[in-house]
């Protein structure tokens, strides 16, 4: 005898096939051992395909996050510089005529 085993949300999680019959609660018996169960839902009677679960986001290492502040403090410190540069040029500008 061939059964599905299933988990609390009647998703597929398994297949047995025993000598005997079984009288649990999350054992289906099945016609015959079809691996394309797995995973999907035995709902009123059909088994429903479940839609796909997305994969987790990996949360960033110390490194990574420590890396990332870097590279911010290293773009913002290199605006002031532009900033400071622009401010040096019009005063030179200026003390030299101005155009």
């Amino acid at each position: 005898m061939i059964y599905a085993q299933l988990d609390m949300n009647n998703v597929c999680v398994g297949l047995s096939q025993l000598s005997g019959e079984v009288q649990a609660p999350n054992m289906l018996q099945i016609e015959h051992y079809d691996t394309t169960l797995m995973g999907k839902k035995y709902e009123d009677g059909v088994w429903v395909e479940l839609p796909p679960v997305p994969e987790p986001i990996p949360e960033p290492t110390e490194e990574e996050i420590v890396q990332a502040e870097l590279l911010l403090n290293q773009l913002l410190m290199q605006e002031q510089l532009n900033s400071i540069d622009e401010v040096n040029a019009q005063i030179l500008l200026n003390t030299m005529g101005g155009l």
